[in-house]
């Protein structure tokens, strides 16, 4: 499973890539289970640059603004994030780090790093947890399987509950960059690769529910 996840961190942005840089892209959508039931409504930001790519998600549920999802690709340090913070109760953050093996520092170098060298998608990198309270957790992915009950205990339960809560989301996807940090927080088994519960509708701007989230839209 590990593989998986550090060639999801690695190569997440290679095929979208090829969209212009300085490329900021806004998709709204709003997610209901089988039964027609709405359970979430989500905004997905997409913002690339020459060696910085964000996938911001904004997540409301029936209650209202409930989280705020950021996993970034950056290529100048060559690290890939994906940060976590809780729209309501404590307001607890989370920040799950990938050191990636590469030396270029663009999207175009890092394809042809991978394609030169594909031992690279098993590399022993690091990856580091910083939970709520200054908890943190460092390990390497090949080893992680060791290291995900560290993980859980330094998110604490409010946060990890939370995030447990949205793995069918992560089902679908548009929505499937989430995936990437949970692969170091939950076991394989319990991560959705493909929902059958939820279906998801794309609908136009919502500029008034981004402002919700101090993310409003440009027109």
């Amino acid at each position: 499973m590990k593989t998986r996840t550090l060639l999801a961190a690695c190569c997440v942005t290679l095929a979208i890539s090829q969209i212009a840089d300085a490329a900021v892209i806004r998709d709204h959508y709003l997610v209901a289970e089988r039964n027609r039931h709405r359970v979430y409504e989500v905004t997905r930001i997409h913002d690339q640059g020459a060696t910085l790519v964000t996938r911001t998600f904004l997540i409301a549920d029936t209650n209202g603004p409930f989280a705020r999802v950021d996993v970034v690709t950056d290529y100048g340090r060559n690290k890939a994030l994906t940060t976590y913070k809780l729209l309501r109760g404590s307001g607890q953050a989370a920040t799950i780090t990938v050191d990636l093996p590469f030396t270029t520092h663009t999207p175009t170098g890092h394809r042809d790093e991978m394609a030169k060298n594909p031992k690279l998608r098993d590399a022993a990198v690091p990856i580091t947890i910083e939970g709520p309270s200054g908890a943190v957790v460092r390990g390497n992915h090949k080893e992680w399987d060791e290291r995900g009950s560290d993980a859980r205990s330094a998110l604490g339960k409010e946060l990890f509950d939370a995030l447990d809560g949205l793995r069918e989301l992560a089902g679908l996807p548009m929505f499937a960059d989430l995936n990437v940090g949970f692969g170091y927080l939950f076991d394989d088994a319990k991560i959705v690769r493909k929902s059958a519960k939820l279906m998801v509708a794309f609908t136009k701007d919502d500029c008034a529910f981004d402002s919700k989230f101090a993310m409003p839209c440009a027109h």
